[in-house]
């Protein structure tokens, strides 16, 4: 099925980039694309690493990414955190714009919070705020455009950039998160709150501790969401109502502006393999 409409897109032009592209010159801007995940399910249906897959253009997805990445981001060095180094995610002339930094875990964490600590503790991007976009995703000219734009006009403002809900186009089943940007001032306090949130969990109504729960939490929070906000605590008897008040931020998408930027476009993200061979068919019908 993937290779027929492969093939059929193969014949297409490949897509222009769009006029008018502006760039962010900022040495002081580190890029991290986690791709760490090796699902059974891509295996399973015979279907390269979620991060190389061809879009109808050729080009591996990451690949696209990286390219796009080093015209909006032309000073910005770029960081990919790979878990597989028998079959490396980048290849060819990519691996000139991008370094690779190989990913070790500890039984002790789980897989999200040593990404996040592998991402923020990078020698290379030591003191530097980080751009983090997940491998996985399809980026579109105007997202990325979007996101430079929002880092360019609030570089000291953690924010996260995704979809709130279901992209109408794909009709997927619900929303996405994208990426995030963290000031340098707030590395170290976001993977407190990571590690906050994993506490939260232990014994209460949270089925994992994921970026969807961080910014559920931020959300709630009164403070001002810059270098001055406190490290959180955990206070037993409260822990109940914060997971109430995350829940609800959490079902009704109600993130603060100040920390989140929708991006409701063809970006998109695949988590199985029918995303990408709905995306296929929609490439195909246009």
């Amino acid at each position: 099925m993937t290779d027929c409409l492969l093939s059929f897109l193969h014949q297409r032009p490949s897509p222009e980039i769009p006029a008018g592209l502006t760039s962010l010159i900022n040495d002081n801007l580190g890029i991290i694309i986690p791709c760490g995940g090796l699902s059974s399910r891509w295996n399973a249906a015979f279907l390269p690493r979620k991060h190389r897959l061809d879009l109808g253009d050729r080009v591996p997805l990451i690949e696209t990414t990286i390219q796009q990445l080093s015209r909006i981001f032309p000073r910005s060095q770029c960081s990919i955190i790979e878990s597989n180094s028998f079959c490396p995610v980048v290849s060819g002339d990519c691996r000139n714009l991008c370094e690779l930094i190989p990913l070790t875990f500890k039984q002790s964490d789980p897989a999200a919070i040593e990404i996040l600590h592998n991402s923020l503790h990078l020698s290379s991007h030591s003191g530097k705020s980080l751009l983090w976009l997940y491998g996985d995703v399809s980026f579109t000219w105007e997202s990325l455009q979007a996101i430079a734009s929002r880092i360019s006009q609030n570089p000291d403002s953690l924010c996260f950039f995704g979809r709130k809900n279901a992209n109408k186009a794909f009709a997927n089943s619900g929303g996405e998160i994208f990426g995030a940007y963290v000031p340098a001032a707030m590395k170290e306090r976001l993977l407190q709150i990571y590690r906050f949130i994993e506490k939260l969990a232990i014994g209460m109504p949270l089925p994992r501790v994921s970026t969807w729960e961080a910014v559920s939490y931020l959300s709630i929070l009164e403070q001002n969401l810059t270098s001055q906000l406190p490290l959180p605590s955990l206070i037993q008897e409260d822990a109940q109502l914060t997971v109430r008040l995350m829940g609800a931020a959490y079902s009704e998408r109600c993130f603060k502006s100040s920390i989140w930027l929708e991006i409701d476009d063809q970006t998109e993200d695949f988590d199985y393999p029918f995303e990408y061979i709905r995306r296929l068919y929609w490439l195909a019908l246009r």
